[in-house]
Formats: structure tokens, sequence, C-alpha cells
């Protein structure tokens, strides 16, 4: 993914102000790389702040901790300080895909 640096102290600001998307990726993984493009595009449309949290890094592997993530193709929709975890890509018949409802939801 087009990888943004997670800076702790906007993370902070946004996670206080209760409205954010952490869009978690591993550069090897073929779910991700089949949503890149729709998730880059849609989170600079978006009203809420996108970071995207790469999971082989220690930070990327605490944020997962810390909101319970068990897939590398995972988005967290942070809203009014609450968490809600959503799968963005899926395999069907053998073909990965976008997940284009998880998308709508969370960036508009």
């Amino acid at each position: 993914m087009n990888e943004q640096q997670l800076n702790q102290e906007i993370f902070l600001q946004a996670a206080v102000n209760g409205n954010a998307n952490l869009i978690f990726f591993k550069d090897d993984c073929p779910y991700c790389s089949a949503a890149e493009q729709t998730i880059v595009k849609a989170s600079k449309k978006s009203k809420y702040p996108a970071f995207f949290v790469d999971l082989d890094t220690p930070e990327g592997q605490a944020l997962k901790v810390k909101y319970n993530v068990k897939y590398a193709s995972t988005i967290v929709m942070i809203r009014n300080g609450k968490s809600r975890n959503d799968l963005y890509a899926t395999k069907i018949r053998g073909k990965y895909s976008v997940i284009n409802k998880t998308i709508e939801k969370a960036f508009f």
C-alpha cells in the first residue's frame, strides 16, 4: 500500500476526537493488494483521517493487539471513540476482490 507514516500525535488527536480509519496491511498480502487502489482513492475523498498500518512493524503489531485485528486486510473504523473491525477484501471463486460495502461504510 502507499504507506503513510503513522504519526502518533496525529493518531492520538484523531482518536481523541473519536473519528479515524486504521487500514491494516502487509506487503505480501494478496487481499491487501487487490484493494489497494480502491482504498487509497477512497481515503483521499473521506471526511475521516486514514492511517495505513503495516503489520510487519512493531507499531503495527501493537495496534493489531489493541484493536483485536486477526487479518491483514482489516479496516478499523473509530467513530465517537468506539471501534469496529471489518475486512475490506475477500476471495470469491479464486479471485481477490474489494468488499465495497466496507469501503463505503468506512470512508463515506
